[in-house]
């Protein structure tokens, strides 16, 4: 979550029972930011008197919440990306690979959408494939 202000701030406040310093960053065309790491410091930045009156969220920021991870949590991985397999160059070779090395089911690889399906569905590519 981004806060601003129009002033370069900054301040302690407890957090979770222990004083946190808060130091807004200074941004070129003035004011400053702070961008808050965890649920207790937004907590404690909008209960604040301050909130509202030195400081507030940045625009948009209400509608794009993020979800922060909690404290020792993992943040999610990323999808991995799809491997290209460039010595496939028809169909056939296609379903051949899938066969062969995936243990795709031959007769369920029958049209260039079920093949580009499968490959999809084992996290392959082919991308000498002429879709034409």
């Amino acid at each position: 979550m981004r806060y601003i202000s129009d002033l370069n701030i900054s301040f302690s406040l407890l957090v979770d029972g222990v004083d946190k310093r808060f130091s807004f960053t200074p941004m070129a065309k003035g004011g400053s930011m702070y961008i808050a790491k965890t649920e207790a410091e937004i907590k404690a930045l909008e209960a604040s008197p301050m909130y509202g009156r030195i400081y507030r969220r940045k625009e948009g920021q209400a509608e794009n919440t993020p979800t922060l991870p909690k404290k020792g949590g993992r943040k999610p991985k990323a999808a991995p990306k799809a491997q290209d397999v460039k010595g496939v160059e028809t169909w056939q070779e296609a379903i051949e690979y899938l066969v062969n090395n995936h243990g795709s089911d031959r007769d369920a690889l029958t049209t260039p959408d079920e093949i580009l399906a499968e490959a999809s569905k084992v996290n392959i590519r082919f991308p000498n494939i002429n879709s034409v």
